[in-house]
C-alpha cells in the first residue's frame, strides 16, 4: 500500500494548478471567438449561444450541393462540402480572422473536431484514410506561427480518429495573399505552386484535402490535380471550415 507520501503531491499539484489557471483567468479571461464575450465555466472557444447559431450548411448531408457544383468540372472529386457559411460582419468572419491573424489556433481545431462528429456518420468521409491540409509556404508559415488549414485538418483527424499528413504536399512557392485578389488573378496565383514529396505515397488511398475558407477554389483545385498528378488511384473528397457563396 502506498505512502501518504506518494499518494499526496500529486493530488496538490493538481488543485495548485487548478488555482493559478483560474487565477489567469480572472486576469486573462477567454473570449468567445465568435462575439468576444468572456466564456463562462463550462463554454470552450465559443459562447453556448454562438455555437447554437452556427450557420451550419448541412453541405454532407447533400450530394450535389452548391460546393460541389461548384467544383464541377474542374477537378476529381467524390465529395465535397464545408461545415459553416461564411459572410462578410458575421459570426464566422470573427472565428476566420480570430483563427488567422489573432493566434486563435483553437479555433480551427474546435471547427475541425465539431464537424468530425458529423462527418464519421457520413460517408464517404467516414471512410478517409487520412487528412491533408493545404500547406503554407515555410516562410509565411514562420511568420504567422502555424498554419491556419492544419488546425483545421488536425481537429478533423481527431475526431475521425485518422492520420493527419503535413509532409506529402508542400507549397514551394511563396505568393502574395490572395484575399484582395479577382478571381482571375487567383487561378493565374496558383498555378504550379505545390509539389509532392513522395510520389505515390498517397497511392490507393481515400483523402481529405483540408482548407480554412472555400472562395473561388482555386488553391484547392490546385492541390487536388497535384495530388492525383503523384499518386495511383487517390481518391479525395474536399472539407473546408467555411463557405463562402458571396465571392
Amino acid at each position: 500500500m502506498a505512502s501518504n507520501h506518494t499518494m499526496f503531491p500529486a493530488t496538490n499539484h493538481h488543485w495548485l494548478g487548478k488555482i493559478a489557471g483560474d487565477v489567469y483567468k480572472l486576469f486573462y479571461p477567454t473570449v468567445c471567438a465568435g462575439c468576444s464575450r468572456v466564456l463562462q465555466r463550462g463554454e470552450d472557444v465559443l459562447c453556448l449561444n454562438c455555437r447554437h447559431r452556427l450557420p451550419q450548411t448541412n453541405f454532407h448531408l447533400h450530394p450535389g450541393n452548391p460546393m460541389e457544383k461548384h467544383f464541377w468540372g474542374k477537378l476529381e472529386f467524390e465529395r465535397a462540402a464545408a461545415f459553416v457559411h461564411f459572410h462578410k460582419s458575421n459570426s464566422v468572419q470573427r472565428m476566420m480572422h480570430m483563427l488567422k491573424y489573432r493566434g486563435r489556433k483553437d479555433v480551427g481545431y474546435y471547427l475541425g473536431k465539431l464537424y468530425a462528429g458529423e462527418l464519421k456518420e457520413t460517408e464517404p468521409f467516414d471512410k478517409a484514410d487520412l487528412v491533408v491540409p493545404v500547406p503554407l509556404h515555410p516562410f509565411k508559415q514562420r511568420r504567422r506561427g502555424y498554419n491556419q488549414s492544419e488546425t483545421i485538418a488536425r481537429g478533423l483527424a481527431d475526431g475521425l480518429e485518422i492520420p493527419c499528413d503535413t509532409h506529402t504536399l508542400l507549397r514551394r512557392k511563396h505568393t502574395e495573399t490572395q484575399t484582395r485578389k479577382s478571381r482571375l488573378e487567383r487561378w493565374i496565383n496558383v498555378g504550379d505552386m505545390f509539389e509532392c514529396t513522395e510520389p505515390g505515397a498517397l497511392d490507393n488511398k481515400r483523402v481529405i484535402l483540408v482548407d480554412d475558407v472555400v472562395t473561388t477554389g482555386a488553391t484547392l483545385e490546385a492541390c487536388a490535380n497535384t495530388i492525383q498528378k503523384c499518386n495511383k488511384n487517390v481518391k479525395i473528397d474536399i472539407v473546408t471550415a467555411a463557405y463562402a457563396s458571396n465571392f
